[in-house]
């Protein structure tokens, strides 16, 4: 995550009190040098009770330096991870322009779907992270794709198209709308 080409580790654990009730949430992020950064993590409102995890890094923005991700909220079907980078000796959260936190949605059912990408450049060749989400209606789905270049640890709107598909498209048509297209990072 610091850019030196060697191994580093996330970790998310949970704070708790003399009873050992969570009291709140933390990330480390421990470079392969041993130094540890740390921050605190607010769990976004939406979610749903449960466990922060580390889920993995990847180089999003391809500047060389891996970002982190964190499992933030989990349903069914679908996941939610919050998105972090290190700068300097601070843990830096991943945010939208004028709109807070970053919260990628991954995976889906057959009525809806949503999904992440960042293997994509704008025509300058800077790498985009493009944000995917579809929803079945009575007879199609509707679909938004939203691109962001990165400047920093933020995400700045770069465009977004909308559509739609027939309730009868093929899987394959689909496909785009679900899941995680990132790095190594796995799929939910």
């Amino acid at each position: 995550m610091d850019g030196d080409g060697r191994s580093d580790e996330l970790i998310a654990y949970a704070a708790v009190d003399e009873d050992e009730a969570i009291t709140g949430w933390r990330i480390r992020v421990l470079l392969a040098t041993n130094q540890g950064i740390d921050s605190s993590l607010q769990k976004p409102e939406q979610t749903f009770p449960g466990d922060i995890q580390a889920y993995g890094l990847a180089d999003a923005n391809g500047d060389g330096k891996a970002e982190g991700f964190v499992l933030v909220n989990a349903g069914v079907s679908v996941i939610f991870l919050g998105a972090l980078t290190v700068s300097g000796c601070q843990i830096d959260w991943i945010h939208i322009a004028h709109d807070g936190r970053v919260l990628l949605g991954a995976g889906g059912s057959f009525g809806s779907g949503f999904s992440f990408d960042c293997e994509h450049s704008d025509s300058s060749g800077r790498r985009l992270l493009v944000v995917r989400e579809i929803v079945l209606d009575v007879n199609s789905y509707r679909w938004k794709e939203s691109s962001y270049r990165w400047l920093g640890s933020t995400l700045v709107p770069a465009g977004t198209r909308k559509g739609t598909l027939p309730s009868t498209a093929a899987v394959s048509a689909r496909a785009p709308f679900y899941g995680i297209h990132c790095g190594n990072l796995p799929q939910p």
